[in-house]
């Protein structure tokens, strides 16, 4: 039986990994680059574009907005900055700063991207999970719209 590793913990407490067979959180875990942040240093920034995400496995991070304001949106272990880096190149809509001390995980585009090409049903896996959200997200959306069209005005300026 194979050594315990604790990053397998943090990974499998992840929604997005929730549901892989066992074997393949274990060998994102073996993949995946362990990353340490001090006080006060950027994990991501506003503008720069995405190569990775970030799992955070100890300490907080906070989101900055505008001129590195804190919003006070606190980023606690478990949490996963930038997920579709690790498939795709994004550009960040944000700035994460440490906190604390924060403990996290890499996990590089190359690196799933190489594990995908080598389990190939993992492509459809993720598909299946973002098409999902995608679906949460647009059901949300035809609420608020429901919620606003009693104060819209017929032919919106807006949508042209």
């Amino acid at each position: 039986m194979p050594p315990h590793n604790p990053n397998v913990q943090v990974l499998r407490a992840v929604e997005l990994f929730q549901g892989l067979a066992p074997l393949i959180v274990s060998e994102i875990a073996r993949r995946a680059s362990p990353v340490v942040y001090g006080a006060g240093e950027r994990l991501v920034c506003t503008g720069a574009w995405v190569q990775q995400a970030i799992l955070i496995r100890s300490g907080q991070a906070v989101i900055a907005r505008g001129a590195g304001a804190v919003s006070g949106d606190v980023l606690p272990p478990g949490t996963l900055i930038h997920e579709l880096g690790m498939f795709v190149e994004v550009e960040s809509g944000t700035t994460v700063i440490a906190r604390t001390q924060v403990s996290a995980l890499a996990i590089r585009r190359d690196t799933m991207l190489s594990l995908i090409e080598e389990e190939p049903a993992l492509a459809d896996y993720f598909n299946h999970k973002f098409a999902a959200r995608l679906a949460c997200i647009a059901a949300e959306l035809r609420r608020i719209d429901e919620r606003l069209e009693p104060y819209s005005s017929s032919g919106s300026q807006y949508l042209s």
